[in-house]
């Protein structure tokens, strides 16, 4: 009889596993999952992302984001150059 170990790592959201076993086979194995805490409060995550070196947390405006103002011409430019 063949055994075969499969190593996976990461997060798992959702799983399904089918299988037809017949009285000869067996499995058996082990599943190892990293502990972790699940946080609801955005603000007392740790590494939030950032435009331009800015995190974004509260509201940000696109100058606080060194961002400036687009034209209306420069907004028609854009969805022209994405096929709108």
């Amino acid at each position: 009889m063949a055994v075969v170990e499969k190593i996976m790592t990461g997060r798992i959201s959702s799983a399904a596993l089918s299988a037809e076993i017949c009285a000869a086979a067996s499995v058996s194995g082990t599943l190892n999952m990293a502990k972790g805490t699940v946080e609801n409060d955005y603000e007392k995550l740790i590494n939030k992302p950032k435009i331009n070196g800015v995190e974004l947390v509260s509201d940000k405006s696109f100058e606080d984001l060194g961002d400036a103002s687009l034209t209306n011409f420069e907004i028609l430019e854009i969805m022209k150059n994405a096929g709108f």
